[in-house]
């Protein structure tokens, strides 16, 4: 027989690079950790990241983010495993989802640029009273410096985490993820966020000034501990230009059109049920519909939470919270019917999420 006879490798040198310290000339170590690449030089100059978003062949480009110290050594070669996520990721950790809470962010004395009084909470809605409770502090000291507030939060249903946006004032705007005692930077997103959901797949929208965004397979991306560590790259799909939406969104994947199955996103601003279908060519297709049931005062919802096939919005006024009966939602007439659910307290700068495959802990209403 023949032999099978691989084809030759191709080799590139890439002569134009940003980010490593002249004095480095032997790299002898080199790791590879969930698709991210490190290197360490033999002169203890560091440990830095190839930033792949930035990695260019055709250009001839590669930029490196420096991701801590390193010891000066000799004669030496790194390993790791591949599979796994990096010693410099921090180690968030996930959400019990097994009690159905309607949680809520908010940031107390909010202002711009953020000032000592000012703090963020988790918290949730105690059902039968209506009032939020608090869950945890996310103390501004755990950046630096200090974060002026987060927004736009959802839990990713493919690992349970918390994620949020941040602003941090002259830094810019980041999603990150979050648990009772830290935050990994994951990714840089496009100015301010007051809006955000995951959808079963593990993409994360979001809505602010500049328009709807998203990021796919966030769940394999790694986090750090600082803004700085996440290099220049874009890697969310937007900001699209839409009608304007309300203050948090829902997720849902019905047929609404008879076409089949689609996921839309669900938004409620004053008495308007706000609906958008998730697609890749944009402007999409979008719909405002007459919220029949809702209260007439009530123009800001800020809250917004889905739990399998339930999905309920609270105004910021503390109307109270509002079932959608999905079964009612009729794009052609243009309305979709409400049914109160629950009490809610005013609140102000907040964002409501939750777990997207627990069960609902309000009533039964439809």
């Amino acid at each position: 027989g023949t032999a099978f006879l691989p084809p030759p490798y191709q080799h590139w040198v890439i002569n134009k690079t940003a980010g490593l310290p002249p004095q480095a000339v032997t790299w002898g170590t080199a790791w590879n950790y969930n698709s991210s690449i490190f290197f360490s030089a033999d002169t203890g100059a560091g440990v830095y990241r190839l930033d792949d978003t930035t990695f260019s062949i055709q250009n001839g480009s590669a930029s490196f983010i420096r991701m801590g110290d390193a010891a000066e050594t000799d004669w030496n070669d790194g390993l790791s495993c591949v599979g796994k996520g990096t010693p410099w990721e921090p180690d968030i950790k996930i959400e019990d989802c097994d009690g159905g809470k309607a949680l809520q962010a908010t940031t107390t004395n909010f202002s711009v640029p953020t000032n000592l009084a000012s703090k963020t909470y988790l918290q949730y809605l105690d059902i039968p009273t209506g009032t939020y409770e608090p869950y945890y502090e996310v103390k501004k000291n755990w950046t630096d410096p200090p974060f002026n507030s987060i927004n736009s939060c959802a839990i990713n249903p493919l690992d349970n985490i918390i994620h949020c946006t941040m602003e941090i004032d002259n830094k810019g705007s980041f999603l990150v993820r979050i648990d009772k005692e830290k935050v990994g930077f994951v990714a840089k997103v496009p100015g301010w966020m007051y809006a955000g959901v995951f959808d079963v797949d593990g993409t994360y929208y979001m809505y602010g000034n500049a328009g709807l965004s998203f990021i796919k397979k966030v769940t394999g991306m790694n986090a750090y501990s600082s803004y700085d560590q996440l290099g220049g790259g874009q890697v969310y799909n937007g900001p699209h230009t839409i009608e304007t939406m309300g203050a948090d969104l829902a997720i849902l994947k019905e047929d609404l059109e008879g076409t089949g199955k689609k996921t839309y996103l669900l938004s409620v601003q004053g008495s308007m049920l706000c609906v958008v279908l998730v697609s890749e060519a944009y402007p999409p297709r979008q719909w405002k519909l007459v919220g029949e049931g809702l209260p007439p005062e009530a123009e800001t919802w800020g809250s917004s939470w889905t739990f399998k096939k339930k999905i309920y919005f609270a105004p910021d006024s503390g109307a109270g919270v509002y079932e959608l009966l999905i079964n009612t939602i009729d794009l052609e007439k243009g309305t979709a019917k409400f049914s109160v659910a629950g009490k809610s307290q005013t609140t102000s700068w907040n964002d409501g999420f939750s777990c997207i495959q627990d069960m609902s802990p309000f009533k039964l209403t439809s």
